[in-house]
């Protein structure tokens, strides 16, 4: 039987052949994610929170996978609650596995045709040339024989598949969702008759509604816990992937087709840990619209909370690249979103193949410099936030080993 690794490169040699790459210049693979919300029909503006939820993006450093399902009942919405986080874990696992959450996740990777159940590794492809970017084709460029990248594509790319599903509720400080109500249908009222102002600048040009505007806005408040779950993928699975279900269009197989979808226990999503938080005090700035509100609450809760989980589980971390250098310092398209502030410490690789293996060599540590981080969190720039301008964080280069080009990998230690 031909081992999964002689599969991939069968795959993949046929679409891409030699290489051509920059000497100077490392690639690098984002994760993929799919981000789920748990429905509390009991909970006070649910309906404002979810419809938020419902069309908020995938945080860009991660490869977007989702599927049309964004919000999923939550197993406690008709008042069962679960005793325990791990309880609630086995819930959503559950639930993953009973509507092969793990299964669809490999058809989107392989762009399965849903009528003659084909495959294509247009997608593979795609993500795992993700940073050919115009630094490269500005560079000289040198290639190396073979398909080593590309045939690992699959072997790196896939496992670093995840699924988080927010748990969130709304805290009602004020114990009084009417007048929670009445405020925000002023927010949208006044903000409507002043054509689009924002209600920052309201705020500085009332008195009483200002002040219950602005307290609303900051004192509105959700708890969000998230699960993370990651994709199971190795040898053994991707073999019988490969030698049992795959094919492409010009060669259909439909007793392939059925017995993949008939497959319920090959693909599985596997719980990793999970996250709480509270979501921080809210500024005005910026906000014209109840919508605004319930956008930056939720998406800068969401993203401190998928900050620790990348603390927690190295597996999950988010990777960039260096953007610039200048003598010894470094800018990296990372910010306040992503967790950096001053006490962070990053590393420098280096992508290297030895031996048919990719290997990560540190080069340099970074650490930002405190007044240049980039405040790149939702809505910063709306607000007039400080340093939301920058467009990267800039970083000094500590202890290198060898030269920090443009395009190298970052990563957080600690």
């Amino acid at each position: 039987m031909k081992t999964f690794s002689h599969i991939s490169i069968l795959i993949l040699l046929a679409l891409f052949g030699a290489q051509t790459v920059t000497a100077q210049i490392e690639e690098y693979n984002r994760s993929s994610l799919y981000m789920l919300t748990m429905l509390h029909t009991k909970d006070r503006m649910y309906k404002d929170i979810f419809a938020t939820m419902q069309d908020m993006p995938i945080p860009d450093k991660y490869e977007d996978n989702s599927l049309n399902l964004r919000i999923v009942a939550a197993p406690n919405a008709k008042g069962k609650m679960y005793a325990s986080q791990e309880q609630m874990a086995a819930q959503i696992g559950l639930f993953l596995q009973g509507n092969n959450v793990g299964r669809r996740m490999v058809a989107r990777w392989f762009e399965r045709n849903r009528e003659d159940g084909s495959f294509n590794t247009a997608t593979l492809v795609r993500r795992g040339n993700y940073n050919l970017s115009e630094i490269k084709k500005q560079q000289g460029a040198m290639t190396i024989a073979g398909t080593a990248f590309q045939a690992d594509a699959d072997v790196e790319l896939i496992p670093q598949t995840f699924v988080i599903v927010n748990d969130i509720t709304y805290v009602d400080k004020e114990q009084n969702a009417q007048i929670a109500k009445a405020v925000f249908q002023v927010i949208g009222a006044v903000a409507s008759a002043f054509g689009g102002s924002s209600i920052s600048s309201l705020v500085e040009q009332t008195s009483k509604l200002a002040a219950n505007i602005s307290d609303l806005i900051a004192g509105f408040t959700v708890d969000v816990r998230s699960y993370l779950y990651q994709l199971e993928w190795n040898e053994e699975i991707a073999n019988k992937f490969y030698m049992d279900y795959y094919y492409e269009k010009d060669h259909i197989d439909l007793t392939k087709k059925a017995a993949f979808e008939a497959d319920t226990t090959t693909f599985r999503m596997k719980y990793l840990g999970t996250y709480n938080a509270r979501s921080s005090k809210t500024s005005p700035r910026g906000v014209h619209s109840p919508s605004d509100v319930f956008r930056k609450v939720l998406t800068r809760a969401t993203d401190k909370n998928i900050v620790e989980l990348q603390r927690e589980f190295p597996v999950f971390k988010v990777t960039s690249v260096v953007a610039g250098v200048n003598k010894n310092e470094a800018q990296v398209y990372i910010g306040l979103k992503e967790g950096v502030n001053a006490s962070s410490t990053y590393e420098v690789l280096q992508r290297e193949f030895k031996n048919g293996k990719l290997q990560y060599k540190r080069v340099a540590t970074l650490k930002p410099l405190e007044d240049k981080i980039w405040d790149n969190r939702c809505m910063a720039l709306e607000e007039k936030a400080k340093n939301a301008d920058l467009g990267f964080t800039t970083f000094t280069i500590n202890t290198p080993t060898g030269e920090v080009t443009p395009g190298m990998l970052v990563r957080e230690v600690r």
